[in-house]
């Protein structure tokens, strides 16, 4: 090791550094903290002990699953994140790689299948279209609407109007309520589908990752127990762990 002056220099340099972390896992992370900020804006705007009236029951539903969407958002970021940082340093990357040439070798796979772990950490699209549509989500006309409604009932809390024990929310505060969360849902949906997106990703991170571990501790198995079976003092154990059919087809003889 280090064994030219170009790799003591590049030594020199991430000796003197770290690691630094992929594009994707921070897009995620910063995704993660922008739907945590957004979902708890959104809940402040519901008051516990305020009673909301029927005429404006949609949108006080319609804000609640806003808060689904985003919690489920800041879910997925992480889990985006959590699939991919085992695997950063060089180390790992290099145990992924023979794992999934063995995982391709072992399956006889031709071509080699794209790996879902490098995709993912190369990707400069699909994270970091989570966190964009996540900036692109503007609040204050929803905060506004919200703010002067709970005004609105805060100035009424314990009395009763509208003959049927509900206060009665002025006309052109139900409007801007309506329109501002029509607005929001056109732009809640866009996260929802961004976060699918990066939710399929690193659903297949996971399973190639899964993949490529197993696939290179039975190569090594395989190795091994090819390298054991005619040993007189353990061949009779590694038969005894091995499933039925490997001991055989290691001694077979290949035309």
């Amino acid at each position: 090791m280090l064994d030219n002056k170009n790799q003591i220099a590049a030594f020199k340099i991430l000796n003197s550094s770290s690691l630094v972390e992929p594009d994707s896992v921070t897009a995620c992370l910063s995704s993660a903290a922008e739907s945590n900020a957004l979902n708890e804006l959104l809940k402040g705007l519901l008051r516990d002990e305020l009673v909301y009236p029927s005429s404006i029951g949609q949108y006080i539903a319609a804000i609640r699953t806003f808060n689904d969407v985003l919690q489920q958002a800041e879910s997925t970021a992480m889990y985006f994140s959590d699939s991919i940082t085992p695997f950063t340093t060089p180390s790992e990357i290099l145990q992924m790689k023979l794992g999934w040439e063995c995982h391709a070798k072992g399956t006889e796979l031709e071509p080699m299948p794209p790996f879902s772990l490098v995709e993912g950490i190369e990707d400069q699209v699909i994270a970091s279209g989570l966190f964009t549509a996540l900036d692109a989500v503007i609040t204050d006309p929803l905060v506004n609407a919200m703010e002067a409604i709970n005004q609105t009932l805060l100035l009424t809390l314990g009395g009763e109007e509208g003959g049927a024990g509900e206060t009665v929310i002025p006309n052109e505060q139900i409007l801007a309520l309506a329109t501002a969360t029509e607005n929001m849902q056109i732009q809640i949906e866009l996260v929802a589908g961004a976060a699918t997106q990066v939710s399929a990703m690193a659903n297949a991170i996971e399973t190639s990752t899964g993949i490529s571990r197993k696939a290179l501790q039975d190569a090594v198995a395989i190795t091994l127990t090819n390298n054991l079976k005619e040993d007189a003092l353990m061949s009779g154990a590694i038969a005894q762990i091995m499933p039925e059919g490997v001991i055989d087809a290691l001694s077979k003889e290949v035309a």
